[in-house]
């Protein structure tokens, strides 16, 4: 079993380092654990970003991976993969996919207002166009 315990599904983020925690448990079978979750990985939009190697006759944990996000301009979808023996065998189970929403934010912001003004920035004639233009950059 593995599932991503934090961000939350849905939240927003800021910054460029995230702190992605992954809850992992080997399964159960009977009441008792059968065999071990070797290997965990973070996928972020389906790239891998993290890998952990649990410590041999370790039957459940979590681990928090710490992901550069800086490229990051929209949305971003975690999905963490647990591995029962080595990933080779292909014993594995997926968490739900958890999306986070970047915040973004305007830096620098330019005018252009047409017809422009006298020196006082007063003006005599209509119509004047006044033009914004935003430059996103993330917080």
């Amino acid at each position: 079993m593995v599932s991503i315990v934090s961000p939350a599904d849905g939240s927003f983020i800021s910054g460029n380092l995230l702190s992605v925690t992954v809850a992992f448990s080997a399964k159960l079978e009977k009441g008792k654990f059968a065999g071990n979750v070797q290997t965990v990985i973070l996928k972020m939009n389906g790239t891998e970003v993290g890998q952990y190697e649990n410590p041999p006759q370790v039957k459940w944990g979590s681990v928090t991976f710490n992901v550069d996000v800086s490229s990051v301009t929209g949305v971003a979808c975690f999905q963490a993969e647990a591995y029962q023996g080595k990933t080779t065998a292909r014993l594995v189970e997926r968490s739900a996919q958890v999306c986070v929403s970047k915040y973004l934010t305007a830096r620098s912001i330019t005018e252009q207002v047409r017809p422009g003004g006298n020196e006082h920035r007063w003006w005599s004639s209509v119509p004047v166009v006044v033009h914004l233009a935003a430059q996103e950059e993330s917080v």
